[in-house]
């Protein structure tokens, strides 16, 4: 099973482009899995970071048309808390219009008959337009009735954009008529507790009834609204058009909302106390006409919600916004076709990704490109999430089109990074591949050395001291002139097999090979002992004595029958201090063991035909034996070919094959009979 994992790993590696679909569709579907488990979370990601977008607005930007009275600290400590008195209210009111104000907007219900009613209903049939609010239940847990509700629209059966009522806070019956009327304040709360959308109409009984925003427009108008379905893709699903103010036109969603707009910052709204309305105190060109719209801010009345502005204010500011983005025509909406914009800018971007992945496979070194590929697939993958805000801003800002950017960022991004994970996984996969290779041709500590360097054009090289074995198939040549090349090669793969197989038991590192000669080397350190050197010649002698015992002359493909020359094995072995490390030009590098202890154990090797011993060792290697631990014959002091000074040499006594040894001297025979 691991196998067959391996292998399907190693095959799926091998087709990135398969890799790269995969990685791609795999952040497709995460995230359709998050909006299948968490619906809405995208959308939610979508409006909080609007937030952020609306204090990107210009801050010196200013509303006159519409002026905030506003029953705050100062008129609450002057004239008593919270509720007035209706003898109060209607002063407030007589101010308002004196001031001649355009249309009067309360942020305020009163669904309770007190004593000054009466006073109240005479200040409101002077002057403008009055629009007091009202409140209905848009949950069914809330069913509580208070008051009259009033002003509702005779729209027929209650449209499909109304949002429905479930109870509702209204205003005192003997307070609504002629010259007064009611707009819903009812908002939208999301889960952060901010509000960023209002219904358009509540139904309540068959009626519709407008929001405050919309009501005080239907008053200014005095028509009747026209709810328009959108046809073309740029077109907003709904539309709430008057018929008096053709200028005036407000986009709906799906579900029939006006999205509040906070493009005017907190400070640009102009905000007047009610106590100075009252006394007559405030400038007269600040009230002159304008849209009044009366509500609290003072601490303890309880209208108090978070906006993007930050902080918690009056719910007064929500209907402040959607008045004056009604009048400037700039009410934010979603377009019938904003989908369209998150598949295609989606789609390219990960067309983008895929691009850059496939080409930093092909330019550059193949590593570098590809680790480069695995670091800016990622950062791609934050800038194009950043580019999609961007336009999102944008949109929202200068031609108030609600798009989105959320989602089709999150797959962009999570793509990057699982594209960026193949592209190190691949990487990762090909150097564990290639140090694997490496590893055998050369030791996995030399290997390790080279795969962890940077590319050099000096030598490389430490001292250290060691113990080398040098081994060769005497004859090798001239037996591979009379063989097949399938043959010879068979017969020096089972020879370097074994050298290296009994090399690694003992500790000891296959160095080099050239042809049939090997080099095998030994730290020299106390838990490599010359003892367990000679071993491991011991037993490769053996290994190579079964070897020829392998293949009989009876056989076809016997590598000693008598007309073949006879391979023999010498070995040579000696220790000392050499220089281990590479060589050569940053683009061609040689590693290499040079030093005495190398010279020596090839020229000790080369010996062993002369003098007729398999095994030879030097002085340095014989004296670090344990005495009587090895049979050895002293065979007298030699200069080496290729060196200065003269050696004691010794031999290693080993027992030969009588088989093997009636080989040898059939063969020698027939050499001197030739």
């Amino acid at each position: 099973m691991r196998q067959n994992a391996s292998e399907l790993l190693r095959r799926a590696l091998l087709h990135p482009g398969w890799m790269r679909s995969a990685a791609v569709a795999l952040s497709l579907l995460l995230v359709i899995l998050v909006g299948v488990l968490s619906p809405g979370a995208l959308n939610t990601l979508d409006e909080r970071s609007d937030n952020f977008t609306w204090r990107m607005t210009d801050p010196q930007r200013e509303e006159r048309r519409v002026v905030v009275v506003d029953i705050d600290e100062k008129s609450v400590q002057a004239l008593g808390p919270w509720p007035w008195s209706r003898q109060t209210l209607a002063r407030l009111v007589d101010g308002l219009n004196h001031y001649n104000v355009g249309l009067k907007l309360y942020d305020i219900v009163l669904p309770e008959a007190k004593q000054g009613d009466t006073q109240l209903l005479q200040a409101f049939a002077s002057g403008a337009p009055n629009v007091w609010g009202q409140v209905f239940s848009l949950t069914p847990d809330i069913n509580v009735t208070s008051g009259q509700p009033f002003g509702g629209l005779d729209l027929g059966p209650c449209p499909s954009i109304a949002a429905p009522g479930y109870g509702y806070v209204a205003n005192q019956a003997s307070l609504m008529g002629g010259n007064a009327t009611s707009g819903h304040i009812s908002p939208i709360i999301d889960t952060d507790g901010a509000v960023r959308r209002v219904p358009a109409f509540v139904c309540w009984q068959g009626r519709s009834y407008p929001s405050l925003a919309l009501a005080g427009l239907l008053a200014a108008d005095g028509g009747e609204p026209q709810i328009i379905r959108g046809n073309a893709w740029s077109d907003a699903p709904w539309r709430v058009a008057l018929s008096r103010l053709p200028e005036v036109s407000l986009p709906l969603n799906e579900q029939g909302q006006l999205r509040v707009s906070y493009q005017v910052p907190r400070s640009g709204f102009v905000s007047v106390s009610a106590v100075d309305v009252i006394e007559r105190r405030a400038p007269a060109a600040m009230l002159q006409g304008v849209w009044a719209l009366i509500g609290s801010t003072a601490f303890g009345v309880g209208d108090a919600i978070p906006t993007p502005h930050g902080g918690a204010v009056g719910g007064l500011e929500v209907h402040a916004q959607l008045l004056a983005a009604a009048l400037d025509g700039r009410t934010p909406y979603a377009p019938r076709a904003a989908w369209v914009w998150p598949v295609v800018s989606g789609t390219l971007a990960l067309a983008l990704l895929l691009a850059l992945a496939a080409v930093g496979e092909r330019v550059g070194p193949r590593g570098q490109s590809r680790r480069a590929s695995g670091w800016l697939l990622p950062m791609l993958g934050l800038v194009l999430a950043g580019a999609f805000f961007v336009v999102h801003v944008v949109a929202l800002l200068h031609y108030q089109l609600w798009l989105g950017w959320a989602a089709q960022s999150m797959v962009v991004v999570l793509a990057a990074v699982l594209l960026s994970g193949v592209e190190l996984a691949r990487l990762r996969w090909e150097k564990t591949r290639l140090f694997d290779n490496l590893s055998s041709y050369l030791s996995a500590p030399v290997a390790k050395e080279i795969g962890l360097s940077e590319r050099s054009e000096v030598v490389e090289a430490a001292r250290r001291d060691v113990t080398v074995l040098c081994a060769s198939l005497r004859n090798f040549g001239a037996y591979s002139d009379t063989q097949s090349p399938e043959a010879a090669a068979q017969v020096l793969h089972q020879f370097v097999s074994s050298v290296n197989r009994i090399a690694q038991s003992h500790g000891g590192v296959l160095q080099h090979v050239h042809g049939a000669d090997v080099l095998v080397v030994w730290p020299t350190h106390a838990h490599t002992p010359a003892n367990t050197v000679l071993a491991a010649a011991h037993e490769l002698w053996a290994a190579c004595d079964a070897l020829c015992q392998q293949w009989q002359p009876a056989q076809d493909t016997q590598p000693f029958g008598d007309d073949l020359p006879l391979l023999e094995l010498g070995i040579g072995i000696e220790s000392g201090c050499a220089l281990v490390g590479s060589i050569g030009p940053s683009e061609r590098r040689v590693h290499t063991l040079l030093g005495e202890p190398v010279y020596v154990a090839q020229a000790l090797q080369s010996m062993t035909a002369e003098l007729s011993y398999p095994i030879l060792i030097g002085p340095r290697i014989q004296a670090q034996l344990r005495e009587g631990s090895h049979q050895l014959a002293r065979l007298g002091e030699f200069l080496l070919p290729g060196t200065t000074a003269s050696r004691v040499l010794h031999a290693v006594v080993v027992e030969f094959n009588a088989a093997r040894l009636r080989l040898i001297i059939r063969q020698v025979d027939q050499q001197r009979s030739a």
